[in-house]
């Protein structure tokens, strides 16, 4: 099956509905196999990087590529201490999935699941996720897609959650790594953090409902695809200034009418209470 234009742009627009930052894809070839290229619009090119989607038979892998000029982002990504902690977290997911990671930092072999043993003053990093598909092309998109787009929105969370942010509402959440009102200065682009921590979530629970198990684009079909609240486990009005958001613990995916019902008295109902309401009512 050929991958198209259309497919590549698709891919793209999943991605930015989930992470919130503007995305672009575009199709080619490498050796001989199909690939994907993922690519951020803002910075531009040569300060940015872009997310490939490299097509093989019965497998595919998803790999971080840095731009040629991406010093300054490479170098911001080491700084981050707790983001650290979310990129460990994810990659534990990936793991767990049955992918394989394969991970370098200065072109020495490194643990993605032991942070404090990776290497310091980043030149480069080397990023990419191998995942194997038995008895299915991969590049027929209509089984292999929504596969895809999870593992590509795992690793692109992977690397924004090193990257420096920006919160551009007042009351938006942070994001892992970056206590309340933080703000880096610095000479790259800067990620929205409730988005960051969206992605993350999402990527880590998926989008079914944690307390009623729908999962909207099943009811709704394509229109439906991404559409899910992402719900504080623990309220912001009682988590205090220097609080760390960690995606995996503090935040959980639920459908509208579920988050709602979450917040009809305060504090919210539990995720376990609204379950037990459920079954009384049935």
């Amino acid at each position: 099956m050929t991958i198209k234009k259309s497919d590549a742009e698709r891919i793209a627009q999943s991605l930015s509905e989930i992470s919130g930052i503007e995305l672009t894809g575009t199709v080619g070839q490498n050796e001989g196999y199909p690939i994907i290229d993922i690519h951020t619009v803002h910075p531009p090119s040569p300060n940015g990087f872009k997310i490939r989607i490299q097509f093989f038979w019965r497998s595919f892998e998803i790999i971080f590529i840095p731009d040629n000029f991406a010093l300054d982002l490479i170098k911001t990504m080491e700084v981050s201490t707790d983001g650290k902690k979310l990129f460990s977290s994810l990659a534990n997911s990936i793991v767990k999935d049955s992918g394989k990671i394969e991970y370098k930092i200065n072109e020495k072999n490194s643990d993605p699941l032991r942070t404090e043993t990776w290497e310091k003053n980043w030149k480069n990093i080397e990023l990419s996720v191998l995942k194997n598909i038995d008895g299915t092309d991969p590049t027929n998109l209509n089984d292999s897609e929504k596969i895809i787009t999870e593992l590509a929105s795992r690793l692109l969370s992977m690397v924004l959650g090193l990257l420096p942010i920006e919160n551009k509402e007042e009351n938006s959440l942070d994001v892992l790594g970056y206590p309340e009102g933080a703000l880096m200065q610095v000479k790259v682009n800067k990620y929205e953090r409730n988005q960051i921590n969206r992605a993350a979530c999402l990527s880590i629970h998926g989008y079914s409902c944690s307390v009623c198990g729908l999962l909207i684009e099943d009811k709704y079909g394509e229109i439906g695809r991404n559409c899910v609240h992402v719900h504080h486990i623990t309220p912001v009005s009682e988590l205090g200034a220097d609080y760390i958001i960690d995606p995996k613990t503090d935040l959980i995916p639920v459908c509208p009418n579920c988050h709602m019902i979450l917040h009809k008295k305060n504090p919210p109902y539990t995720i376990d209470e609204l379950k037990n309401l459920i079954k009384k009512s049935d």
